[in-house]
Protein backbone atom coordinates (compact mmCIF):
# COMPACT_ATOMS: atom_id res chain seq x y z
CA UNK A 1 0.00 0.00 0.00
CA UNK A 2 2.89 2.50 0.81
CA UNK A 3 4.42 1.35 -2.55
CA UNK A 4 1.33 2.21 -4.52
CA UNK A 5 1.49 5.95 -2.25
CA UNK A 6 4.45 6.56 -3.43
CA UNK A 7 3.77 5.78 -6.99
CA UNK A 8 1.16 7.88 -6.90
CA UNK A 9 3.05 11.06 -5.18
CA UNK A 10 5.77 10.66 -7.81
CA UNK A 11 3.65 11.04 -10.75
CA UNK A 12 1.52 13.70 -9.42
CA UNK A 13 4.94 15.89 -8.55
CA UNK A 14 5.43 14.85 -12.10
CA UNK A 15 2.56 16.87 -13.07
CA UNK A 16 2.90 19.74 -11.20
CA UNK A 17 6.68 20.66 -11.80
CA UNK A 18 6.25 19.32 -15.65
CA UNK A 19 8.63 16.21 -15.32
CA UNK A 20 5.92 14.51 -16.65
CA UNK A 21 3.67 15.52 -19.43
CA UNK A 22 -0.09 14.67 -20.15
CA UNK A 23 -1.22 13.57 -23.70
CA UNK A 24 -2.36 16.05 -25.91
CA UNK A 25 -6.37 16.45 -25.44
CA UNK A 26 -8.29 14.39 -28.56
CA UNK A 27 -11.17 16.00 -27.83
CA UNK A 28 -13.45 18.71 -26.47
CA UNK A 29 -15.40 22.06 -27.52
CA UNK A 30 -14.66 24.06 -30.37
CA UNK A 31 -17.72 26.50 -30.97
CA UNK A 32 -20.77 27.19 -28.93
CA UNK A 33 -22.34 23.79 -31.05
CA UNK A 34 -19.78 22.81 -32.33
CA UNK A 35 -17.21 19.50 -30.96
CA UNK A 36 -14.25 18.49 -32.06
CA UNK A 37 -12.71 15.28 -31.52
CA UNK A 38 -9.48 13.09 -32.97
CA UNK A 39 -8.52 10.00 -33.83
CA UNK A 40 -5.46 8.54 -35.87
CA UNK A 41 -4.84 11.44 -37.97
CA UNK A 42 -8.57 12.18 -38.65
CA UNK A 43 -9.88 15.22 -37.15
CA UNK A 44 -13.52 15.59 -37.16
CA UNK A 45 -15.74 18.96 -36.46
CA UNK A 46 -19.53 17.51 -35.64
CA UNK A 47 -22.55 19.96 -35.01
CA UNK A 48 -23.12 23.90 -36.48
CA UNK A 49 -22.44 27.54 -36.38
CA UNK A 50 -19.43 29.50 -36.02
CA UNK A 51 -16.46 27.79 -34.43
CA UNK A 52 -13.73 29.74 -32.42
CA UNK A 53 -11.44 31.56 -33.35
CA UNK A 54 -7.68 31.07 -32.79
CA UNK A 55 -4.54 32.46 -33.13
CA UNK A 56 -2.36 32.27 -36.51
CA UNK A 57 1.22 33.68 -37.77
CA UNK A 58 4.02 35.01 -36.63
CA UNK A 59 2.84 36.78 -33.15
CA UNK A 60 3.05 37.22 -29.64
CA UNK A 61 0.49 34.65 -28.44
CA UNK A 62 0.42 31.58 -25.79
CA UNK A 63 0.11 27.95 -26.89
CA UNK A 64 -3.39 28.10 -25.15
CA UNK A 65 -4.08 30.47 -27.83
CA UNK A 66 -4.15 28.37 -30.72
CA UNK A 67 -6.45 25.64 -31.99
CA UNK A 68 -6.98 22.69 -29.25
CA UNK A 69 -5.71 19.83 -31.99
CA UNK A 70 -2.72 22.15 -33.38
CA UNK A 71 -0.31 19.69 -32.04
CA UNK A 72 -2.10 16.42 -33.41
CA UNK A 73 -0.93 15.24 -36.93
CA UNK A 74 -3.73 16.18 -38.48
CA UNK A 75 -3.64 14.02 -42.49
CA UNK A 76 -7.94 14.73 -42.64
CA UNK A 77 -10.53 16.96 -41.50
CA UNK A 78 -13.98 15.20 -41.31
CA UNK A 79 -17.22 18.15 -40.91
CA UNK A 80 -20.49 16.30 -39.50
CA UNK A 81 -23.59 18.83 -39.28
CA UNK A 82 -24.37 22.02 -41.03
CA UNK A 83 -23.70 25.76 -41.62
CA UNK A 84 -20.65 24.89 -40.18
CA UNK A 85 -17.92 28.34 -40.39
CA UNK A 86 -13.89 27.51 -39.71
CA UNK A 87 -12.63 29.71 -37.45
CA UNK A 88 -9.43 32.16 -37.39
CA UNK A 89 -6.46 30.03 -37.44
CA UNK A 90 -8.05 27.00 -37.38
CA UNK A 91 -5.59 24.96 -39.28
CA UNK A 92 -2.59 26.88 -39.97
CA UNK A 93 0.56 25.87 -39.55
CA UNK A 94 -0.42 22.09 -40.46
CA UNK A 95 1.90 20.45 -42.11
CA UNK A 96 0.25 17.05 -42.60
CA UNK A 97 -2.70 17.56 -45.05
CA UNK A 98 -1.67 17.28 -48.93
CA UNK A 99 -5.33 17.99 -50.31
CA UNK A 100 -8.54 19.37 -48.96
CA UNK A 101 -12.19 19.92 -49.87
CA UNK A 102 -14.29 22.00 -47.80
CA UNK A 103 -17.76 20.26 -48.12
CA UNK A 104 -21.28 22.01 -48.49
CA UNK A 105 -22.17 21.71 -45.01
CA UNK A 106 -19.34 24.59 -44.60
CA UNK A 107 -20.48 28.32 -44.92
CA UNK A 108 -17.09 30.46 -44.59
CA UNK A 109 -13.31 30.45 -43.97
CA UNK A 110 -12.08 32.75 -41.71
CA UNK A 111 -8.99 34.83 -41.35
CA UNK A 112 -5.40 32.80 -41.93
CA UNK A 113 -7.52 29.65 -41.48
CA UNK A 114 -5.14 27.53 -43.39
CA UNK A 115 -2.42 30.30 -42.93
CA UNK A 116 1.20 28.04 -43.41
CA UNK A 117 -0.06 24.66 -44.66
CA UNK A 118 3.40 24.26 -46.13
CA UNK A 119 2.35 20.81 -47.88
CA UNK A 120 -1.30 21.41 -49.29
CA UNK A 121 -1.20 21.19 -52.99
CA UNK A 122 -4.81 21.47 -54.02
CA UNK A 123 -7.86 22.98 -52.31
CA UNK A 124 -11.42 22.57 -53.42
CA UNK A 125 -14.45 24.56 -52.40
CA UNK A 126 -18.00 22.26 -52.70
CA UNK A 127 -21.35 24.70 -53.06
CA UNK A 128 -22.28 26.23 -49.30
CA UNK A 129 -19.00 27.90 -49.07
CA UNK A 130 -19.61 31.58 -49.29
CA UNK A 131 -16.94 33.76 -48.09
CA UNK A 132 -13.40 33.69 -47.89
CA UNK A 133 -11.60 35.29 -45.28
CA UNK A 134 -8.52 37.65 -45.85
CA UNK A 135 -5.26 35.35 -45.29
CA UNK A 136 -7.13 31.88 -45.50
CA UNK A 137 -4.30 30.22 -47.39
CA UNK A 138 -1.69 32.85 -47.24
CA UNK A 139 1.75 31.27 -47.44
CA UNK A 140 0.76 27.40 -48.64
CA UNK A 141 3.64 27.48 -51.02
CA UNK A 142 3.07 24.67 -52.25
CA UNK A 143 -0.49 25.29 -53.16
CA UNK A 144 -0.66 24.51 -56.87
CA UNK A 145 -4.63 24.18 -57.70
CA UNK A 146 -7.69 26.19 -56.30
CA UNK A 147 -11.26 24.44 -57.58
CA UNK A 148 -13.60 27.26 -56.77
CA UNK A 149 -17.31 26.39 -56.03
CA UNK A 150 -20.08 28.18 -57.71
CA UNK A 151 -20.98 29.37 -53.88
CA UNK A 152 -17.94 31.66 -53.37
CA UNK A 153 -19.14 34.80 -53.55
CA UNK A 154 -16.25 37.19 -51.49
CA UNK A 155 -12.19 36.39 -51.35
CA UNK A 156 -10.82 38.48 -49.07
CA UNK A 157 -7.85 40.57 -49.04
CA UNK A 158 -4.23 38.48 -49.19
CA UNK A 159 -6.62 35.59 -48.76
CA UNK A 160 -3.91 33.52 -51.38
CA UNK A 161 -0.58 35.39 -50.19
CA UNK A 162 2.71 34.09 -50.97
CA UNK A 163 1.27 31.00 -52.86
CA UNK A 164 4.32 30.70 -54.81
CA UNK A 165 3.64 27.44 -56.35
CA UNK A 166 -0.06 28.51 -58.01
CA UNK A 167 0.45 29.23 -61.44
CA UNK A 168 -2.84 29.18 -62.75
CA UNK A 169 -5.96 31.04 -61.45
CA UNK A 170 -9.93 30.51 -62.56
CA UNK A 171 -12.12 33.27 -61.14
CA UNK A 172 -16.22 31.61 -61.80
CA UNK A 173 -19.12 34.12 -62.62
CA UNK A 174 -20.45 34.00 -58.98
CA UNK A 175 -17.49 35.52 -57.08
CA UNK A 176 -18.36 39.76 -57.50
CA UNK A 177 -16.10 40.90 -54.47
CA UNK A 178 -12.28 40.13 -54.72
CA UNK A 179 -10.29 42.51 -52.17
CA UNK A 180 -7.34 43.93 -52.11
CA UNK A 181 -3.78 42.36 -52.43
CA UNK A 182 -5.63 38.35 -53.28
CA UNK A 183 -2.68 37.16 -54.98
CA UNK A 184 0.13 39.44 -53.62
CA UNK A 185 3.44 37.45 -54.05
CA UNK A 186 2.69 34.27 -55.73
CA UNK A 187 6.06 34.38 -58.06
CA UNK A 188 4.63 31.35 -60.53
CA UNK A 189 1.40 33.41 -61.56
CA UNK A 190 1.15 33.52 -65.14
CA UNK A 191 -2.91 33.28 -66.09
CA UNK A 192 -5.53 34.74 -64.53
CA UNK A 193 -9.08 33.62 -66.16
CA UNK A 194 -12.44 35.61 -65.37
CA UNK A 195 -15.66 33.46 -66.61
CA UNK A 196 -17.19 35.91 -69.12
CA UNK A 197 -20.18 35.53 -67.25
CA UNK A 198 -18.78 37.50 -64.54
CA UNK A 199 -21.09 40.85 -63.78
CA UNK A 200 -18.46 42.68 -62.14
CA UNK A 201 -15.41 41.18 -63.35
CA UNK A 202 -13.38 40.67 -66.26
CA UNK A 203 -9.95 39.60 -67.76
CA UNK A 204 -10.71 41.77 -71.22
CA UNK A 205 -8.49 41.03 -73.85
CA UNK A 206 -6.70 37.67 -72.62
CA UNK A 207 -5.26 40.22 -70.02
CA UNK A 208 -4.03 37.66 -67.58
CA UNK A 209 -5.77 39.80 -65.01
CA UNK A 210 -9.14 40.73 -62.69
CA UNK A 211 -10.11 44.26 -64.06
CA UNK A 212 -13.45 45.81 -61.99
CA UNK A 213 -15.91 46.28 -65.24
CA UNK A 214 -17.60 49.46 -63.41
CA UNK A 215 -14.54 51.72 -62.33
CA UNK A 216 -11.98 50.13 -64.92
CA UNK A 217 -9.58 49.36 -61.82
CA UNK A 218 -7.30 46.19 -62.23
CA UNK A 219 -7.89 44.67 -59.16
CA UNK A 220 -4.64 42.25 -59.45
CA UNK A 221 -2.53 41.08 -62.21
CA UNK A 222 0.44 38.57 -62.92
CA UNK A 223 3.87 38.53 -64.46
CA UNK A 224 2.04 37.84 -67.86
CA UNK A 225 -0.37 40.84 -67.73
CA UNK A 226 -0.88 43.02 -70.45
CA UNK A 227 -2.74 46.16 -68.58
CA UNK A 228 -5.30 46.70 -71.25
CA UNK A 229 -6.64 50.78 -73.16
CA UNK A 230 -9.21 51.87 -70.50
CA UNK A 231 -7.92 51.33 -67.00
CA UNK A 232 -8.39 54.13 -64.99
CA UNK A 233 -6.59 52.87 -61.55
CA UNK A 234 -4.37 49.91 -60.47
CA UNK A 235 -5.15 48.80 -57.11
CA UNK A 236 -2.94 48.69 -54.53
CA UNK A 237 -1.25 45.73 -54.46
CA UNK A 238 -1.97 45.04 -57.76
CA UNK A 239 1.38 43.66 -58.77
CA UNK A 240 2.78 43.34 -55.14
CA UNK A 241 5.58 40.74 -55.03
CA UNK A 242 5.41 39.69 -58.55
CA UNK A 243 8.26 39.03 -60.55
CA UNK A 244 7.60 41.36 -63.83
CA UNK A 245 10.75 42.38 -65.77
CA UNK A 246 8.23 44.46 -67.96
CA UNK A 247 5.04 46.02 -68.32
CA UNK A 248 3.56 48.98 -70.17
CA UNK A 249 0.67 51.46 -68.05
CA UNK A 250 -1.28 52.89 -71.09
CA UNK A 251 -2.43 56.32 -71.50
CA UNK A 252 -5.69 56.76 -69.74
CA UNK A 253 -4.55 55.40 -66.41
CA UNK A 254 -5.03 58.26 -63.61
CA UNK A 255 -3.99 56.45 -60.63
CA UNK A 256 -1.33 53.81 -59.26
CA UNK A 257 -2.66 52.33 -56.16
CA UNK A 258 -0.30 52.15 -52.92
CA UNK A 259 2.02 49.38 -52.95
CA UNK A 260 0.82 48.49 -56.38
CA UNK A 261 4.19 47.45 -58.06
CA UNK A 262 6.17 47.03 -54.19
CA UNK A 263 8.92 44.12 -54.06
CA UNK A 264 9.06 43.83 -57.61
CA UNK A 265 12.71 43.13 -57.93
CA UNK A 266 13.00 42.35 -61.46
CA UNK A 267 11.38 45.82 -62.52
CA UNK A 268 14.01 47.79 -63.88
CA UNK A 269 12.47 50.51 -66.12
CA UNK A 270 8.81 51.36 -66.40
CA UNK A 271 7.35 54.47 -68.31
CA UNK A 272 4.32 56.68 -66.33
CA UNK A 273 2.12 57.85 -68.58
CA UNK A 274 0.79 61.86 -68.47
CA UNK A 275 -2.40 60.77 -67.86
CA UNK A 276 -1.17 59.50 -64.16
CA UNK A 277 -1.80 61.91 -61.48
CA UNK A 278 -1.84 60.10 -58.05
CA UNK A 279 1.08 58.02 -56.97
CA UNK A 280 -0.09 56.41 -53.51
CA UNK A 281 1.82 55.43 -50.71
CA UNK A 282 4.64 52.81 -51.33
CA UNK A 283 3.62 52.15 -55.03
CA UNK A 284 7.61 51.53 -55.85
CA UNK A 285 8.79 50.48 -52.84
CA UNK A 286 11.69 48.05 -52.72
CA UNK A 287 11.67 47.87 -56.34
CA UNK A 288 14.19 47.64 -58.72
CA UNK A 289 13.90 50.26 -60.49
CA UNK A 290 17.08 52.26 -62.03
CA UNK A 291 15.74 55.31 -63.10
CA UNK A 292 12.35 57.28 -62.98
CA UNK A 293 10.58 59.76 -65.10
CA UNK A 294 7.27 61.98 -63.03
CA UNK A 295 5.43 63.28 -66.20
CA UNK A 296 4.21 66.79 -65.42
CA UNK A 297 0.72 65.09 -64.65
CA UNK A 298 1.16 64.11 -61.82
CA UNK A 299 -0.05 66.22 -58.82
CA UNK A 300 1.07 64.10 -55.51
CA UNK A 301 3.73 61.00 -54.73
CA UNK A 302 3.15 59.12 -51.36
CA UNK A 303 5.02 58.31 -48.99
CA UNK A 304 7.65 55.76 -49.53
CA UNK A 305 6.65 55.46 -52.77
CA UNK A 306 10.23 54.72 -54.18
CA UNK A 307 12.09 54.35 -50.50
CA UNK A 308 14.84 51.45 -50.37
CA UNK A 309 14.82 51.50 -54.83
CA UNK A 310 18.47 50.32 -54.01
CA UNK A 311 19.56 50.93 -57.64
CA UNK A 312 17.65 54.19 -58.78
CA UNK A 313 20.21 56.21 -59.94
CA UNK A 314 18.21 59.12 -61.43
CA UNK A 315 15.11 61.06 -61.01
CA UNK A 316 13.23 63.09 -62.75
CA UNK A 317 10.36 65.27 -61.29
CA UNK A 318 7.63 66.80 -63.45
CA UNK A 319 5.98 70.66 -62.92
CA UNK A 320 2.40 69.61 -61.76
CA UNK A 321 3.62 68.27 -58.15
CA UNK A 322 2.64 69.87 -55.35
CA UNK A 323 2.55 67.38 -52.51
CA UNK A 324 5.87 64.82 -51.92
CA UNK A 325 4.81 62.99 -49.00
CA UNK A 326 6.82 61.43 -46.18
CA UNK A 327 10.02 59.61 -46.87
CA UNK A 328 9.02 59.02 -50.89
CA UNK A 329 12.72 59.30 -51.29
CA UNK A 330 13.58 57.40 -48.50
CA UNK A 331 17.18 55.64 -48.96
CA UNK A 332 17.57 56.36 -52.01
CA UNK A 333 20.47 57.86 -53.69
CA UNK A 334 20.24 59.56 -56.91
CA UNK A 335 20.70 62.00 -58.72
CA UNK A 336 17.56 64.53 -59.15
CA UNK A 337 15.84 66.75 -61.48
CA UNK A 338 13.68 69.28 -59.77
CA UNK A 339 11.71 71.01 -62.28
CA UNK A 340 9.06 72.49 -59.78
CA UNK A 341 8.24 74.08 -56.24
CA UNK A 342 7.00 71.28 -54.04
CA UNK A 343 5.54 72.08 -50.87
CA UNK A 344 5.37 69.72 -47.58
CA UNK A 345 1.84 68.76 -46.08
CA UNK A 346 4.02 68.87 -42.81
CA UNK A 347 7.92 69.47 -42.95
CA UNK A 348 8.08 67.79 -39.16
CA UNK A 349 9.41 64.66 -39.63
CA UNK A 350 12.04 62.76 -40.85
CA UNK A 351 11.84 62.30 -44.64
CA UNK A 352 12.91 64.51 -48.34
CA UNK A 353 13.08 67.88 -48.48
CA UNK A 354 13.58 69.62 -51.95
CA UNK A 355 14.97 73.02 -52.64
CA UNK A 356 14.71 74.72 -55.98
CA UNK A 357 17.41 77.02 -57.03
CA UNK A 358 19.12 77.06 -53.87
CA UNK A 359 22.29 74.85 -52.63
CA UNK A 360 24.85 74.50 -50.01
CA UNK A 361 28.26 76.17 -50.26
CA UNK A 362 30.92 76.52 -47.72
CA UNK A 363 31.16 79.48 -46.32
CA UNK A 364 34.36 81.23 -45.82
CA UNK A 365 33.77 81.08 -42.08
CA UNK A 366 33.79 77.09 -42.83
CA UNK A 367 29.95 76.64 -41.93
CA UNK A 368 27.40 75.22 -44.77
CA UNK A 369 24.63 77.62 -45.66
CA UNK A 370 21.97 78.21 -48.46
CA UNK A 371 23.11 80.47 -50.85
CA UNK A 372 20.37 81.22 -53.42
CA UNK A 373 20.29 84.74 -56.47
CA UNK A 374 23.94 85.43 -55.19
CA UNK A 375 22.46 85.58 -51.38
CA UNK A 376 23.99 84.38 -48.54
CA UNK A 377 20.59 82.96 -46.05
CA UNK A 378 20.93 82.68 -42.73
CA UNK A 379 22.74 79.50 -41.34
CA UNK A 380 21.00 76.83 -40.88
CA UNK A 381 21.90 74.79 -37.18
CA UNK A 382 23.59 71.17 -37.68
CA UNK A 383 25.14 71.31 -41.06
CA UNK A 384 28.09 68.51 -41.42
CA UNK A 385 30.31 67.06 -44.17
CA UNK A 386 30.48 63.30 -44.25
CA UNK A 387 33.44 61.73 -46.02
CA UNK A 388 31.05 60.34 -48.60
CA UNK A 389 30.63 63.99 -49.62
CA UNK A 390 27.04 64.08 -48.40
CA UNK A 391 25.54 66.29 -45.66
CA UNK A 392 24.25 65.32 -42.85
CA UNK A 393 21.48 67.80 -40.86
CA UNK A 394 21.28 67.06 -36.83
CA UNK A 395 18.93 69.44 -36.79
CA UNK A 396 16.38 68.45 -33.98
CA UNK A 397 12.77 69.54 -35.97
CA UNK A 398 13.68 69.06 -39.04
CA UNK A 399 16.12 65.58 -39.03
CA UNK A 400 16.91 65.22 -42.61
CA UNK A 401 20.30 63.29 -43.01
CA UNK A 402 22.73 61.91 -45.80
CA UNK A 403 22.22 64.61 -48.44
CA UNK A 404 23.58 65.67 -51.34
CA UNK A 405 24.04 69.06 -53.43
CA UNK A 406 22.84 68.60 -56.92
CA UNK A 407 22.11 70.33 -60.40
CA UNK A 408 18.72 70.25 -61.69
CA UNK A 409 17.96 72.45 -64.47
CA UNK A 410 21.06 74.75 -64.84
CA UNK A 411 21.14 75.71 -60.97
CA UNK A 412 21.98 73.68 -57.78
CA UNK A 413 19.36 72.14 -56.21
CA UNK A 414 19.68 70.47 -51.89
CA UNK A 415 18.12 67.35 -51.36
CA UNK A 416 17.48 65.68 -48.26
CA UNK A 417 17.34 62.26 -47.56
CA UNK A 418 17.18 59.96 -45.31
CA UNK A 419 19.94 57.37 -43.95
Amino acid sequence: MKKILLIMLIVLTGFLFGTVSAEAATSGKCGKNLKWSYSKGTLTISGSGAMYNYEYGDGDYDVDDLAPWNSLPITKVVFSGSNIGIGDGAFSGNTKMNSFTIPENVSSIGDGAFYYCSSLTEITFKNGVKSIDKMAFCHCKNLKKVNFSGSVTTIGGYAFRGCTSLKTINIPSNITNIEAGVFEGCTSLESIVVNSGNKVYDSRNSCNAIIEKKTNTLVSGCKKTVIPYGIKTIKEYAFCGHPISNIKIPYGVMTIGEYAFASCWTLKNIVIPSSVKYIRDGAFHLSGLMEIVIPDSVKSIGGNTFSYCDDLTHIELGTGIKVLEKDAFNCVYADVDVVNDIRYVNNNYRGDLYFRRNYLEKHSNGTWRYYSNGTWLPQYSGFASNSNGRFRITNGVVNFSYTNVIKAHGCETFLGLMP
